[in-house]
């Protein structure tokens, strides 16, 4: 038995013994699964921002539910670079 959690104009998010994001207006095909809600929430998120994710679970999970012409147009995602303070951590004499 599974009942629909999140619905919006292109998806929806199914419970059953996990999530699944199915998008509407496709085939079934164009589905995939989550153990938890947030991650089902943040591929959404991804989607509408058209960024492609860095994590692998969630990139193989961006192609199944978008078309290979909707995933090229997206733009790879990209990590902060990380913040170096040059006035701490100097070395004295």
């Amino acid at each position: 038995m599974s009942h629909e959690v999140y619905s919006d104009e292109d998806f929806q998010i199914v419970k059953r013994r996990d999530y699944i994001v199915i998008r509407k207006n496709h085939p079934y095909e164009f589905h995939s699964h989550f153990h938890k809600y947030s991650g089902a929430r943040s591929l959404i998120k991804m989607f509408y921002k058209r960024i492609q994710p860095e994590d692998d679970y969630f990139n193989t999970a961006m192609k199944r539910v978008t078309t290979a012409e909707e995933f090229n147009n997206f733009v790879p995602q990209r990590r902060k670079q990380n913040y170096y303070n040059v006035n701490k951590g100097g070395k004295r004499r």
